[in-house]
């Protein structure tokens, strides 16, 4: 018994060892069949911290805690993804002198990872630890390990993308409301994404051990947010994480840094198909005010007739006249084609066009992400937006005259139809599978549609003329 005492109390002082690694990361896939999947472990160091050494990833069958193998990969080059402020040095990854307090540094490793064809295991679980989380976190004082992991079913992906647009440790300034995507990109061919669940998890030290919080803050609420620590009020106030895509939004209104872990669960054929986490750094710093770039666009969602192009424009404004706007995209769309003149113009515009194929055709819209950035020092700002494109065999017809308003509250949406109108309408609300969820086929006057059954999710009201047969119009919308 004396031994095995012994033996724990050295287990948990290696445990926390003291050391400054890892700020943030997360696994991303290319799944080419049940049996080759490319992996990626993406990992965000600070730029002061320990020098990294080769990781190793463990792959378990996650059905009965069998370890399959292990990845063992070489340090990779790094990427500064820190945005400079050459009015303080740069930043820490350029200069470790620099006056901006922040160096965030990205390394990608990736192996192929082949599995025999006799495996009879169908969910794969990832994980990476390591014994040292960055020093540089105000939520806890405690040095604790870094850990993140992934579950994939083999046995349901075909030819599936998985990967981020956006990184996972990310500057902002105090008292400006932040909306950050994290752009998530998931492509597949020959499987039918059901649905796309996401929510904030309990960051991990190992695969059965949690992060530890110094009171008040726990994963829920891991900052000190406007209105903390209740995380339901309005936005800018509240802390909030979209249930569709993970995009966080809230106001940091005192200088901080912390870690909080975003989980996606996505399902198909009624089954999980993959549970995805991210583990995220973010850092709140005073500076003076600096107002966001901003995505002028007409909309969000098209459809179109597979065979034919789609186009979308975009224009950029910032109203702090010091600053110069960047519009970048995504590179999701197969085969898109973006042309902008950023870095040339004080706010750029841009072009995509993507030229669709009858492969394309799918009940779930295609999205890509945009986004834009300004200069401004020492924290520029960023919006993402999320596009969809819906491909089909009809593509979308011409807009119905504006004979009716609507008007959506968190439980129903409201249809008000002009008295002068002559023409009813048929209403259908489906989900982004293409399911019937409402069908009303003779409305004039107004209609009030109940939402409160609905789980959350993205959802379309399809609203079309029954006496000009060919018009209709396409409304997206959540349901929180």
């Amino acid at each position: 018994m004396k031994k095995t005492y012994l033996f724990l109390i050295f287990i948990h002082f290696q445990l926390f060892v003291s050391g400054n690694r890892y700020l943030s990361g997360e696994f991303s896939f290319d799944v080419a069949g049940k049996d080759s999947i490319l992996v990626r472990l993406t990992l965000v160091r600070d730029c002061l911290g320990d020098v990294l050494t080769p990781v190793t990833i463990n792959v378990f069958c996650a059905e009965n805690e069998i370890l399959l193998t292990q990845l063992k990969i070489d340090v990779p080059a790094g990427t500064d993804i820190t945005y400079a402020c050459p009015l303080m040095g740069g930043s820490r990854c350029e200069n470790p002198k620099s006056v901006f307090p922040f160096g965030f540094e990205q390394f990608i490793f990736q192996k192929l990872l082949i599995l025999p064809d006799t495996l009879n295991c169908c969910a794969l679980r990832f994980n990476f630890q390591d014994c040292c989380r960055s020093l540089n976190l105000k939520t806890t004082s405690i040095n604790q390990p870094f850990y993140t992991e992934s579950t994939l079913n083999r046995c349901l992906m075909q030819e599936t993308s998985i990967s981020y647009a956006n990184p996972s440790a990310f500057v902002y300034i105090t008292h400006i409301e932040l909306i950050y995507s994290q752009g998530i990109q998931i492509t597949s061919k020959g499987l039918t994404i059901d649905s796309v669940r996401c929510r904030l998890a309990t960051p991990k030290n190992s695969h059965n051990s949690s992060f530890i919080f110094d009171s008040p803050y726990t994963f829920s609420t891991p900052l000190f947010f406007r209105g903390f620590p209740d995380t339901s009020l309005d936005f800018p106030s509240g802390f909030h994480l979209s249930k569709e895509d993970g995009t966080l939004s809230f106001t940091g209104d005192t200088a901080q840094t912390t870690v909080l872990s975003v989980l996606y669960e996505l399902f198909a054929q009624g089954k999980m198909l993959a549970s995805l986490r991210r583990e995220m750094y973010v850092a709140i710093m005073d500076y003076p005010i600096n107002h966001l770039p901003e995505l002028i666009y007409d909309t969000t969602y098209k459809e179109v007739k597979a065979g034919d192009s789609v186009i979308f424009h975009f224009q950029t404004f910032d109203s702090d006249t010091s600053n110069t706007v960047l519009i970048s995209y995504s590179g999701s769309l197969p085969g898109a084609i973006w042309t902008s003149n950023s870095g040339y113009a004080k706010h750029p515009e841009a072009q995509l066009i993507w030229k669709t194929k009858r492969e394309f055709i799918n009940v779930i819209p295609y999205q890509f992400t945009v986004t834009v950035s300004d200069n401004h020092c020492p924290s520029h700002g960023i919006v993402s937006t999320d596009f969809y494109v819906l491909v089909n065999e009809t593509g979308a017809m011409p807009d119905i005259p504006a004979m009716f308003t609507i008007e959506k509250s968190e439980d129903k949406i409201f249809i008000h139809f002009n008295p002068s109108s002559q023409d009813d309408y048929t209403l259908l609300i489906t989900d982004v599978c293409g399911k019937l969820l409402y069908y009303n086929n003779s409305c004039r006057h107004s209609e009030s549609i109940d939402l409160s059954k609905l789980p959350s999710g993205i959802y379309f009201l399809r609203i079309n003329s029954n006496y000009m047969l060919k018009e209709k119009k396409v409304y997206k919308f959540f349901r929180k």
